[in-house]
């Protein structure tokens, strides 16, 4: 009994982990990949927002 609580414990932990990584691989390739230039990389992110709220 106790063997398989710790399998299902185990799986709980380990499914919020793999999305949580996923950003932040997203958000880390997107900086890396996008050169920082004022005003270009800064304009473009506020259109692509209010589009998805829309």
């Amino acid at each position: 009994e106790e063997s398989s609580d710790s399998e299902e414990e185990e799986e709980e932990h380990l499914a919020p982990t793999v999305p949580a990584l996923a950003l932040y691989s997203s958000v880390s390739a997107s900086k890396e990949t996008e050169p920082f230039e004022e005003g270009e990389t800064a304009a473009t992110p506020p259109p692509f927002g209010y589009r998805v709220a829309a």
